[in-house]
């Protein structure tokens, strides 16, 4: 990572999207960028949750379906689906206090629509409650807002793809 700046981390920008009916974020230091209506090619026996590859400016990205792996169904992908390209390891930046991690392969996360950038200071994620199942360590905490809840995603452990022990 030589080369790679240093940010300090008093606050943390979420870039906010639904699944659903259901409002996430992840660390906007982890996007990339965000993509319009997906041409995805399906990879016959992937993990349930890969949902196949999509070819961005020639290169290959993998495309998962978050919702999947947080327990939902499969949704169907449309005009209206956003990609969410996460940046590799060796894109992020060295952040003091809470290091940023998410895989070694460029990924996209289908989401149902794209929200906004919330902003939250240091503190203002609070841990899961203890009675919140079927993340399966994907959510990293939670942020009350004033008539919602966004849920944290923890972007390394959403690229973690081992079977879920139910299926």
């Amino acid at each position: 990572m030589s080369g790679a700046a240093t940010v300090i981390a008093s606050e943390t920008r979420l870039c906010t999207f639904y699944l659903g009916d259901e409002r996430y974020g992840i660390d906007i230091l982890t996007v990339r960028e965000v993509q319009r209506g997906p041409v995805v090619t399906a990879v016959r026996g992937a993990h349930r949750a890969i949902r196949g590859l999509v070819n961005l400016r020639g290169r290959v990205v993998t495309v998962l379906d978050p919702a999947v792996q947080l327990g939902h169904d499969e949704r169907p992908l449309d005009a209206k689906t956003r990609l969410v390209i996460l940046k590799t390891n060796a894109e992020l930046p060295r952040v003091e206090g809470a290091p940023l991690e998410t895989g070694d392969d460029r990924v996209g996360l289908c989401v149902d629509r794209i929200s906004d950038v919330h902003t939250v200071e240091a503190g203002g994620i609070d841990p899961l409650p203890m009675h919140v199942s079927g993340s399966e360590g994907r959510l990293s905490g939670v942020v009350q807002l004033e008539d919602e809840v966004i849920r944290v995603m923890d972007p390394a452990a959403m690229l973690r793809l081992e079977e879920d022990e139910r299926a």
